[in-house]
């Protein structure tokens, strides 16, 4: 397998609780603090994810509520008809099993647990919604007034959180909506926890209990509302972008960092900016092999990611090459020639690549002007203006299997990993 748990590290997780759970029937392990995407990957699960419509193969991308491909169905210990994975806290006896994007409800509605609601009020000076570094930094800033702050973030943990009494931690919560008059209702999954949920304000103590696999619905009145919610990786855009193995880069590092989990075994990294190019020296730094690190300022854009029931290959090209439409660059690098290289990264038509060929007479003749009455085909440019980064990884056989890396807009990155051949 490619993905699998690293021997140190991970933040997030406590090793000395090992955390049992079923995925399609197959029983396996996690630890505490993992997430069912992490624990998945952790066992080395890095699809088995479908498509709604075609059913085409998918794996995990993401690490958050941005997850577009691993859906799963809830049934043990409650019951939920359809929740991304990496969302999913890792409790014991968590049973579930993939869904192809479409949940479904039981016949018989009392032959299944449902999580409970409970209702709570709260009023704050302050609402902060994100708790990264700008929302811990707002907090704190508010909190020197000596009025009441509420931080609200999504995650279960937060990194290096307020110490100040007034400030009031919410985690594993999501703002829902932000209304007139400073009102705004959160959610918080609190599904397996247990204990209180402790506010001190002006030495004065308040405890509210985490009621066992129930949601508490937060209704908040505040004086003033930050918004702190920072900035999510949007995927690029490419063909095969959904086959199992392709991953954001900022995925891959959390799984990395906070989880110590690798997402594979080798890995090439695609970059249009200096952040995407950091990932690189994570995945380095976990052991992982790095075949190629692509800079789209300077380098191939990646095409196309090929395979079958997961990622075997990328083809890369020049910025001319992709700025074709993907379905003339397909089958015109096919007819072409082009091969996999021993890195498995695919060329398409441009002298710094690892294997080109120059396309045939009949080939070129193709590329020439199109048909009277039809329009040519034609297709965005290769990539926006911005940033982007993306990294792959592939597993460490002798068999071409390689995950690719492809430019996107604005901040956006991507990885891949492949599960080695067997």
């Amino acid at each position: 397998m490619t993905s699998g748990r690293l021997a140190h590290g991970g933040a997030w997780i406590d090793r000395s609780k090992p955390v049992g759970f079923a995925f399609d029937g197959t029983e396996l392990e996690g630890f505490e603090g993992d997430t069912l995407a992490s624990a998945l990957l952790a066992n080395g699960v890095v699809g088995g994810f479908r498509s709604p419509i075609l059913g085409r193969p998918r794996g995990i991308y993401s690490s958050g509520v941005e997850e577009p491909n691993a859906y799963v169905e809830i049934t043990q210990p409650w019951f939920d008809p359809i929740v991304a994975a990496t969302t999913v806290s890792l409790i014991d006896g968590l049973v579930a099993r993939s869904r192809a994007g479409v949940g479904r409800l039981p016949s018989d509605p009392g032959s299944v647990t449902t999580p409970g609601v409970a209702h709570r009020f709260v009023h704050v000076e302050v609402l902060v919604i994100g708790g990264g570094d700008s929302g811990r930094a707002a907090a704190r800033a508010a909190s020197v007034d000596g009025g009441r702050v509420l931080l609200v973030d999504e995650h279960p943990v937060l990194d290096d959180p307020p110490t100040v009494d007034d400030i009031a931690v919410l985690s594993g919560a999501t703002a829902l909506g932000v209304y007139d008059d400073g009102y705004a209702v959160v959610l918080e999954r609190s599904r397996g926890a247990s204990g209180t949920w402790t506010v001190t304000v002006m030495d004065e103590r308040h405890e509210f209990p985490l009621p066992h696999f129930e949601d508490v619905v937060w209704h908040i009145r505040a004086g003033r509302v930050v918004l702190a919610t920072g900035a999510i990786e949007r995927p690029i855009a490419f063909a095969g972008n959904d086959l199992p193995g392709v991953m954001l880069a900022g995925a891959a590092q959390t799984y990395v960092e906070r989880y110590g989990v690798r997402p594979g075994e080798r890995a090439a990294v695609f970059a249009t900016n200096d952040l995407g190019l950091g990932v690189a020296d994570v995945l380095l730094e976990a052991g992982v092999d790095m075949v190629r690190t692509f800079d789209a300022r300077s380098s191939e854009l990646v095409i196309e990611a090929l395979g079958g029931e997961r990622l075997e290959r990328i083809l890369v090209g020049p910025p001319t090459v992709a700025r074709r439409s993907s379905t003339s660059i397909c089958s015109r690098s096919r007819a072409a020639g082009t091969r996999t290289s021993d890195s498995g990264v695919r060329s398409a038509g441009g002298s710094d690549t690892t294997t080109s060929a120059r396309p045939s007479s009949r080939t070129a003749a193709r590329r020439g002007s199109p048909s009277r009455g039809r329009r040519p085909a034609t297709s965005p440019p290769a990539h926006p203006s911005g940033r982007s980064s993306t990294a792959t990884m592939r597993p460490s056989s002798s068999t071409s299997s390689a995950i690719r890396r492809s430019p996107t807009s604005p901040r956006r990155s991507a990885a891949a990993c492949a599960r080695s051949s067997t």
